[in-house]
């Protein structure tokens, strides 16, 4: 697994513990005589779906935003490495050139 399948994986996994974690929150302060299970599944409040909905659509989105960031990091430093190479090549034949004048 690479690294930007990796961060979108952690962003996913992130979105469902901040979701649970919400729920449990939820269970604490506002239920009333409810168990955790009617509020994390079965009879989750309106309010409370979107508020999730919305906290984990922002989590995957920045997910997403952050593998294509480093996707383009990985990009970059291929083209490093060739130029690196290449510089690395025109040094040497410029030195073989000093030495033959």
């Amino acid at each position: 697994m690479n690294s930007k399948n990796k961060v979108i994986f952690y962003a996913f996994f992130l979105a469902v513990i901040l979701y649970i974690l919400d729920s449990f929150i939820y269970y604490l302060v506002f239920a009333d005589k409810s168990g955790f299970l009617d509020v994390l599944i079965l009879d989750v409040p309106v309010n409370e779906i979107y508020s999730r909905l919305i906290m984990m659509a922002g989590v995957i989105i920045f997910g997403f935003i952050v593998s294509g960031m480093i996707s383009g990091l990985h990009l970059e430093n291929e083209f490093l490495k060739n130029l690196l190479i290449i510089n690395y090549y025109i040094f040497m034949n410029f030195r073989s050139l000093n030495y033959i004048i």
